[in-house]
């Protein structure tokens, strides 16, 4: 989870998330980074929600409640999640030990 939470962070400031407009409201309390490396562990694991909330939880993560989560994830933008996406092939492709084939 430390590592893929890392690698969200590497690949957001890449793709300068922190330029977006900030809205009005409350600030959230957990970061778009965090809540976008949750759902990407948890489908790279192919976990639950609840499971990967738990997981987090014992990585010493300060994780929102289940029906946060659900609710964050489900707000992501969709845009967004593909410029991580294609941030995440680049990586890979640029690795000289993985091989396409």
């Amino acid at each position: 989870m430390k590592k893929l939470y890392a690698l969200t962070k590497y690949i957001l400031e890449k793709i300068n998330l922190n330029q977006q407009v900030k809205k009005k409201g409350r600030p959230k309390k957990y970061e778009e980074r965090f809540i976008i490396a949750l759902p990407l562990f948890q489908i790279f694991n192919k976990r639950s929600y609840r499971e990967t909330l738990e997981t987090a939880k014992n990585e010493n993560f300060d994780v929102p409640s289940l029906s946060d989560y659900h609710y964050r994830v489900k707000q992501l933008d969709e845009e967004l999640l593909r410029l991580i996406l294609k941030e995440c092939a680049k990586l890979l492709l640029e690795d000289k030990q993985i091989k396409c084939g």
